[in-house]
């Protein structure tokens, strides 16, 4: 709420300024039609929800209030018109938020073309005078059928907007359609004319209320323009309208922080301070309010002589209204400040201010004196700004002043006592929640001289939370109930910082009633932190453990489950205070392999175990985990091997699957060689034994060489060296090597005569070709045909290998191309190889950008297929 009102008087020329820049901004935007465009939905909807959409809810909210206190019919308008306009805001950038362009233009145009129809309305009654409406119960159904209709309005438009039946509003790049610019066109009138029958309201009353809001229709006119004039969301013209319309609701806020302003300074509600803006009537009821209270309301001239006495000024001063009108006001009061101020020079000082506060004396009519709190405040012509007079609003504040004297006699009293004490210690008056005494520690703890603090409550030191808090245990300790706990309160220092404190108090009950209330005090805030500390950390590590993939519990002393984190909670479920050997193992007694004595006195433990549900193993670490108490918990860690075992196990079978392929065909050609090099041995032999240490030769290096292939690849250093091929003359060389090689396989080559050349690795493309024959080979009986084929695909080349073989059963075919698989077959013992052929025809093929599969039927042979891609594709 704005407490100054001179604040409220100096922003209005810079308001209006910004009103001005934005009609500049326009013309420019308009004309030159920048293009840059910057649209982030979530700032959007931040901008309309902060600046618009609450604002306009605190608006429609006391606008509401001043319709059910008044039935004056422009306020009813203006607040549902605020609603409107605040609802158009937040659910047309909440459909940017969503990408729905079109949804947001058509609800943000239609919820502010029922905003500028409402506003009409309020300003066809503003002009009209109408009457009030006068029963309670009409005001409460006319403003429950206006809010209701407008959501059920508000409901189907973002219906429509969603399901897109109407027509397109808005096309990105060219603007909105011919209905989106007519709604928004009578809306940018609408909003003209209500702001400019705001403004006559204005120059008629001088009221600030009048002038922002005012100053927010306009300000949502030129909004309603730049969207007319738009061509797309996020470019320049789109965002002055979006400013322009925050600027609104900025100003709507503070029209209304005018009219509760103006509450505090009249003492009159603000639902009667603001219909009585428009409503002559209620203008009179709001002078016949004035007249009944209280304080002393006296209006005078430029020279200080009163036209205007109030009821309550007859009350203070004992002088009816009719023998002081025309009295100097400071002559006939007497008046002295109480900062010895000379009178003339504080009479200059009100004329040139227009507004000033301060502390006087004045004379009764029976001669005593009394003391006042004078606020005064200049009345002045509206077009040339000159003074007519001015407006005294005098508080008794005698008794207050008699009460604070005497609240300093009993502090003297009390500080004797207690003014040395170390603990902040001071007295509070029950009723009235004030200090009574206050103790020099407490001020040091909270920064306030004791003039200050004597002036606030007590409660104004704390926040909601605490305040209810302390009301609770003050009410309990009054009632003679008991406070068992220890309560913390959170207490505001002057200079804003907040420290927290431990507060025990004592109620004084004399004549059986709760009187006064001594709270003492102990600055708790350094513990707090500490322990605030210690839970962020705590915070921060569970928030770790609940993110990590590998299992995480803690069981305390007594076996009990306090922790589990989501990964570990997904295999056992919820804990439920269960103990750790029942929740993990199902058991009623500790397990008897517990090593919870060990761990929780300082060991840190691993071992492996395979869980039931999920059939995984996994290796447990125990460590203790000390705790901020003191105590010790052991943190049990939940680390899955499972695949780690497996490789392991894969690298085990790997080794002994090489050395035993390796083995084979080396025994052989050692066997052959040192047999071949012995004496006696005819020359037909020695041929044969060394054509036996060729073929074993030659086995161990298609072995050392997929091996070499693949190890490339794992490395990332498979590198093709690419050049035209020609792939019918490396199928025929392939089948001519095996030929040489392999006579007991018939090999036939059935290729298509018009192959494209392609752009492939020789080498490589001779591998995947050795592999796939070489399988062929072995997974064939003897004399059986091997058929390599070759056709031009649509975009590739397709090369197959088939073979009249054994075949191969569907559920194996998925385990082709993994490494270190081979078919369990009965030739299995008389097959040579490690499982990685297949493997590096794959790597090899789809490094080149082709693919590989097998089609096969058990009995039938199979046929493995290939593809190349075409140049060019």
């Amino acid at each position: 709420m704005l407490r100054n009102r001179d604040l409220i008087k100096r922003l209005k020329i810079p308001a209006l300024g910004i009103l001005v820049l934005a009609v500049v901004l326009s013309i420019v935007f308009g004309l030159t039609r920048p293009t840059v465009v910057f649209d982030p939905p979530g700032l959007i909807v931040v901008l309309n929800l902060l600046l618009v959409g609450l604002p306009a809810v605190l608006v429609t909210f006391l606008f509401s209030r001043a319709f059910l206190a008044t039935g004056v019919w422009p306020v009813l308008w203006l607040g549902a018109a605020a609603l409107s306009f605040g609802l158009a805001s937040v659910i047309g950038a909440g459909f940017l938020l969503f990408g729905q362009v079109n949804a947001a233009v058509f609800t943000h145009n239609t919820l502010l073309f029922i905003s500028g129809i409402l506003n009409i309305a309020a300003a066809f009654h503003v002009l009209n005078n109408n009457d009030s409406l006068a029963s309670a119960v009409a005001r409460k159904g006319s403003l429950s059928q206006v809010y209701v209709s407008l959501l059920i309005v508000t409901g189907g438009i973002i219906a429509f907007g969603i399901i897109e039946i109407l027509p397109p509003f808005f096309v990105q790049g060219a603007g909105g359609t011919p209905l989106r610019q007519v709604i928004v066109a009578f809306s940018a009138v609408s909003f003209l004319v209500s702001g400019l029958v705001m403004f006559r309201g204005y120059f008629r009353s001088r009221s600030d209320m009048y002038y922002w809001y005012a100053l927010a229709l306009l300000l949502a006119a030129g909004g309603a323009l730049d969207i007319f004039l738009q061509t797309g969301t996020g470019t320049a013209l789109n965002w002055l309208g979006r400013l322009e319309q925050c600027f609104s609701g900025i100003f709507l806020l503070i029209a209304a922080l005018v009219a509760f302003q103006n509450t505090r300074t009249t003492r009159v509600s603000a639902e009667a301070a603001l219909a009585a803006l428009f409503s002559p009537r209620q203008e009179a009821n709001l002078e016949l309010l004035f007249d009944n209270i209280d304080d002393a309301i006296v209006s005078t001239d430029v020279k200080f002589h009163i036209t205007g006495w109030n009821r309550g000024a007859e009350v203070i001063y004992g002088w009816k209204a009719a023998e002081v009108i025309g009295k100097d006001i400071f002559a006939l009061l007497h008046t002295s400040y109480l900062d010895n101020s000379p009178v003339a020079f504080m009479q200059q000082k009100i004329i040139s201010a227009g507004s000033l506060t301060s502390e006087v004396i004045h004379q009764r009519r029976d001669g005593k004196n009394v003391y006042i709190l004078s606020r005064t405040n200049t009345l002045k012509e509206p077009l040339k700004n000159t003074v007519l007079g001015l407006v005294f609003v005098f508080h008794d504040v005698t008794e207050s002043r008699h009460s604070r004297l005497a609240l300093q006699i009993s502090e003297a009293k009390a500080n004797a006592l207690i003014r040395f004490a170390p603990t902040a210690i001071c007295e509070v008056d029950y009723k009235q929640r004030s200090f009574i005494s206050i103790n020099d520690a407490m001020c040091d703890m909270l920064g306030y001289s004791k003039d200050e603090l004597r002036e606030m409550s007590f409660f104004e030191l704390q926040d909601e939370q605490s305040h209810e808090l302390l009301v609770d245990r003050l009410h309990r300790q009054a009632a003679g109930k008991v406070n068992e706990d220890t309560a913390e309160y959170s207490v505001k220092k002057k200079d804003g910082s907040v420290i927290y404190a431990a507060l025990k108090f004592m109620v004084n009950h004399p004549a059986g009633r709760p009187d006064t209330a001594l709270i003492v005090a102990h600055d708790i805030t350094e513990r707090r932190k500490t322990e605030q500390a210690l839970q962020i950390e705590r915070d921060r590590l569970i928030s770790v453990l609940d993110a990590m993939q590998d299992g995480v519990s803690i069981m305390d002393q007594d076996y009990n489950v306090v922790y589990i984190n989501p990964s570990l909670r997904a295999i056992y479920g919820g804990v439920e205070n269960r103990k750790c050997y029942n929740y993990f193992n199902g058991f009623s007694v500790s397990c008897s392999w517990c090593n919870n004595a060990r761990v929780l006195s300082g060991a840190v433990l691993r071992r492996e175990t395979t869980i039931a549900q999920t059939g995984r193993t996994y290796e447990i670490t125990d460590a203790p985990l000390k705790n901020s108490d003191g105590t010790i918990s052991k943190l049990a860690l939940f680390h899955d091997i499972t695949e780690r075992k497996k490789i392991d196990e894969l690298k085990d079978d790997f080794i002994g699957m090489v050395s035993h392929e390796l083995k084979t065909p080396l025994t052989v050609v050692l066997g052959a060689l040192n047999a071949a090099t012995s004496n006696n041995i005819p020359p037909q032999e020695v041929k044969e034994l060394l054509d036996d240490a060729a073929w074993g030769a030659e086995t161990m290096s298609d072995v050392v060489d997929n091996l070499l292939e693949f190890s490339r690849w794992q490395a990332n250093r498979l590198m093709l060296s690419t050049q035209p091929l020609d792939v019918a003359s490396v199928i025929n060389r392939v089948i001519r090597q095996f030929g040489r090689k392999q006579s007991s396989r018939e090999m036939v080559a059935d290729i298509s005569s018009d192959l494209p050349v392609v752009n492939a690795d020789l080498v490589r493309i001779e591998r995947v070709l050795e592999n796939l024959i070489g399988n062929a080979i072995k997974y064939s009986p003897e004399g059986a045909q091997v058929r390599i084929t070759a056709r031009t695909g649509p975009e590739c080349l397709v090369i197959g290998v088939h073979d009249r073989g054994i075949g191969i059963a569907a559920v194996d075919q998925s385990k082709l191309f993994q490494r270190f698989q081979r078919l369990e077959t009965t030739m299995e013992a008389s097959l040579q190889g490690v499982g990685l052929g297949l493997v590096v025809c794959r790597r090899l093929v789809e490094a080149h950008g082709g693919r590989i599969w097998v089609e096969s039927e058990p009995g039938k042979g199979s046929s493995f297929y290939f593809t190349l891609p075409l140049p060019g594709e």
